[in-house]
């Protein structure tokens, strides 16, 4: 029987950790009941503007809010999953995270926008995947079917960025989940893939797993390094702590100054 298993983490930029702040990113995640031998893995990302006052808890709300949320409703869904259920699924989800947090905006006498987070949402089953992205930050995949045995083996395998990041009309403008006008940018995507690796990340880490000299493309030595790690993992708590610390190392924050948030997921015979 397979099963996703998952290592994820955040780290507080240098950026932030010389102004006082805290880590704005978030990243939840956990499996759920799927067709055939294989689990449904929900995962979610956000990242809180650094401007907004409350944006560390506007980005763990939209995050906790989304897993939460798609999980109940693709247990509650027949499977398999189809096109159509996953993309009904994926807009109730962003529009509970985003009610969640006018709740708590009210709550707290804010403005919604104190809580500027982007958000991205992914739901990976047996033979389909799907997500919903709000923001910067990205979605990487490596199928398994249909690929040669030279492909998986070689030193670049074929990544793909099935949700790239969004920017807004001017530099350095991003879209959140917050905004005024956030169904228009909310972009949801949904194709029959047999995946076998998956990357979520926030904007912190996209100089190091994208090429923007190329359209965005999957830096391959990137992240094959990183899933061969991760494959060889065998307690989620200790390969989270390490993958923080990279995060933290200065082979990254030489590079980035943001909060980074990477979560990888394989495809695996065996639970944690």
């Amino acid at each position: 029987m397979q099963t996703w298993r998952v290592v994820s983490a955040s780290a507080t930029g240098t950026s932030h950790q010389r102004n006082g702040q805290p880590c704005q990113d978030y990243q939840s995640h956990r499996c759920v009941s799927a067709n055939s031998s294989r689990g449904a893995l929900v995962a979610a990302v956000a990242d809180g503007a650094g401007s907004a006052s409350l944006s560390a808890d506007g980005s763990r709300i939209a995050a906790c809010a989304a897993v939460q949320k798609a999980c109940s409703l693709v247990s509650r869904h027949v499977h398999p999953l189809y096109e159509g259920v996953l993309k009904e699924v994926l807009e109730e989800t962003a529009h509970f995270a985003r009610k969640e947090l006018e709740a708590e905006a009210r709550t707290r006498n804010a403005q919604i926008r104190d809580l500027a987070t982007t958000l991205i949402i992914a739901i990976c089953a047996s033979d389909i995947i799907a997500t919903a992205q709000i923001g910067d930050g990205a979605v990487v995949t490596l199928a398994s079917a249909g690929s040669t045995a030279s492909d998986e083996d070689s030193k670049a395998p074929r990544y793909t960025l099935f949700s790239p990041p969004q920017r807004g009309e001017y530099a350095n403008e991003t879209k959140f989940i917050t905004s005024n006008d956030w169904r228009k940018s909310l972009a949801i995507k949904v194709q029959r893939a047999n995946v076998k690796h998956l990357a979520m990340f926030t904007d912190g880490i996209q100089p190091l797993a994208l090429d923007a000299s190329a359209a965005n493309a999957p830096h391959a030595p990137f992240f094959t390094p990183l899933f061969r790690w991760a494959e060889k993992q065998h307690d989620a708590q200790s390969a989270k702590q390490t993958l923080k610390g990279f995060l933290s190392s200065p082979r990254v924050t030489a590079r980035v100054d943001d909060d980074t948030t990477l979560l990888l997921a394989n495809l695996t015979d065996t639970a944690w």
